[in-house]
Order: C-alpha cells, then structure tokens, then sequence
C-alpha cells in the first residue's frame, strides 16, 4: 500500500511541476505587415543568438517576453528607446547594428519582440 502512496505522490509532483513550465506566449492574432517584415528581420540578424520562443539563452539572452517584463536582463529598463540603443550600440559580446538597419527596420523589429 505505501508503494501506491510512494508512486500516487511522484505522479502528482511531475504534473505540478510540468504546469509550472512556461509557455509560450500566444499573440492570439496575426502579425500586422510591421511585425512581419520585423519577423524577417529577427529571422535573418537576431535568431542566430536568441530564442524568441524560449526563456532558455542561447548565444545572448533569450527575446521571448522581453517586453512583457520590467527589465531587460542587463537590468535596464525593458523599453523602445533603450532596446533600439543595445540594438544599434551593442552589448558585451553583441555586435552593434547601428549600420544595418535603418530607423524604419528598426521600427519593424520593435514591433515584433513585443509580440513575443
């Protein structure tokens, strides 16, 4: 009968602790004509380093939330105007983009990591 207690007690631990995973965000609508062309974007500069779909990091810190959060995890404050600095200036080991993107790219690219 302990077994059963033992084993009834294990399979409950796993199911709470599989609740609190976090999942991914859901936009619950389709991405505007911005947020995609800032899709393709991420796509092409950023996913290489960071998960957009992930709290894990990869090469840099993971996007996924970052603007549903009060801090970016340098602990700056998680905004447009100090993304859009680390974005063109860089960061530790990020290389700067100020030389890439132009201002409209660099709207389009806000637009969609706030629908992460």
């Amino acid at each position: 009968m302990l077994k059963f207690w033992v084993l009834g007690l294990c399979g409950l631990t796993l199911i709470l602790f599989s609740a609190c995973e976090e999942k991914p965000f859901a936009l619950g609508r389709p991405l505007t004509e911005p947020e995609q062309r800032g899709q393709r974007l991420y796509t092409q500069t950023c996913r290489n380093c960071h998960f957009a779909d992930s709290p894990k990091p990869l090469s840099g810190p993971s996007l996924a939330g970052v603007f549903r959060k009060p801090f970016l995890p340098s602990g700056r404050p998680a905004n447009n105007d100090i993304m859009k600095q680390t974005i063109y200036a860089g960061r530790n080991n990020m290389p700067g983009f100020k030389s890439v993107f132009t201002d409209g790219q660099m709207s389009d690219l806000l637009a969609y990591l706030h629908t992460l």
